[in-house]
């Protein structure tokens, strides 16, 4: 879970919670269980709108959060 602030086009201040679920290439022995768990948290924290499998650290980068976020 990753509260995200940024600024919107317009200039107003949002913050958006984010639940991401980090799954390096090399985790792929544990993956089931990661994914077991990051969809009961999905459940559970119905409140958050954007949700996000992570691979990479580019797909991390700030300005492709807000994106997915805005």
């Amino acid at each position: 879970m990753h509260e995200l602030s940024f600024a919107t086009p317009t200039g107003s201040r949002r913050h958006e919670p984010l639940l991401i679920l980090w799954m390096p290439p090399h985790t792929s022995a544990q993956e089931e269980a990661y994914t077991n768990a990051y969809n009961a948290l999905k459940d559970a924290l119905a409140e958050v709108r954007v949700h996000l499998t992570a691979r990479h650290l580019d797909q991390l980068a700030y300005l492709r959060l807000v994106h997915l976020a805005g």
